[in-house]
């Protein structure tokens, strides 16, 4: 996500999978742009582990890439290598209007969201490009597909639309153990254009004021903004701090008026809707025994 003019924005797939896996991790990307002033003093959270796994990922990108070449005629394999997008966007037109099998790091572009996706896959089938199309392809070093991987291919098959005029019927994940996994993306395309409709919606609403923030008692994941969200969470003593609750149960007591962890120890309410009897005492004790604990060395 980054800004290409007053008030406009140019989003990724990345951005819209964010977005569903962390509204909260979206609103930071989003206000790091939009007020960077307000993020004095808070820091990403540095992860040896990602930069490495983003290594691996490039190679297992190129490994792939030289698989492709080996087994095709490697004339059929073009390489967009330009790091200037405007220049990448031409070249991937005039290689798709040209026909090759194979496109590597195509870069594409649909009103506000672009991207680079690792592989562009001839098809036979009618287009506007003539008597075939292309479909994504994307890497990944899991060893099974993740809900997400679809909905990048989803992003980069609906921006290959505006290209060919045509959606692919098929998406494939080639997986870390090499494995090429093929899925239908009629089966998924409605969620992500739901989903794209959700975020572009939250991105026109947004407001950087901190009061705007989403609960984070209510988010699952943090991104990279896990140490600060960690830090309010304990300074407003949020209900997610009590021990094996659900977010489902912290929506139930919020809804009547239990917004905090000491809310929870003290309550006097013993009849909660959604929350079994037995459920809830064991969470109210798990909470005062929480709230007894504070400050001692030894909880």
């Amino acid at each position: 996500m980054f800004k290409t003019t007053p008030g406009t924005y140019l989003y990724s797939p990345s951005d819209l999978v964010l977005f569903e896996r962390s509204p909260f991790a979206s609103w930071m990307a989003r206000l790091a742009i939009d007020k960077p002033e307000q993020m004095v003093g808070i820091e990403k959270d540095q992860d040896k582990m990602m930069s490495l796994l983003a290594d691996k990922g490039r190679q297992h990108e190129t490994n792939h890439l030289e698989k492709f070449k080996k087994d095709l005629d490697a004339d059929n394999v073009y390489v967009i290598t330009s790091d200037d997008k405007k220049i990448a966007a031409v070249k991937t037109l005039e290689a798709m209007q040209a026909g090759y099998q194979v496109i590597f790091q195509a870069y594409l572009k649909r009103d506000n969201f672009a991207g680079s996706a690792d592989f562009l896959i001839r098809k036979e089938g009618a287009s506007s490009l003539g008597n075939y199309y292309y479909e994504a392809w994307d890497t990944k070093l899991s060893q099974s597909t993740k809900t997400y991987f679809i909905i990048q291919l989803c992003c980069y098959s609906w921006m290959l639309e505006a290209v060919q005029g045509k959606v692919p019927e098929h998406a494939v994940v080639v997986l870390g153990n090499k494995k090429e996994e093929t899925y239908p993306l009629a089966a998924y395309y409605p969620y992500f254009l739901n989903l794209k409709q959700q975020f572009l919606k939250a991105q026109t609403a947004f407001k950087s004021e901190w009061a705007m923030m989403p609960d984070l008692a209510l988010c699952s994941d943090y991104g990279v903004w896990s140490t600060f969200a960690k830090e309010q969470l304990e300074k407003s003593d949020s209900l997610a701090l009590v021990a094996n609750i659900r977010k489902s149960q912290i929506k139930k007591l919020l809804d009547i008026g239990v917004n905090t962890l000491s809310d929870l120890a003290e309550t006097e309410q013993t009849n909660i809707k959604g929350i079994s009897f037995d459920t809830f005492n064991k969470l109210k004790a798990q909470a005062a025994i929480q709230l007894a604990s504070k400050g001692q060395k030894n909880p």
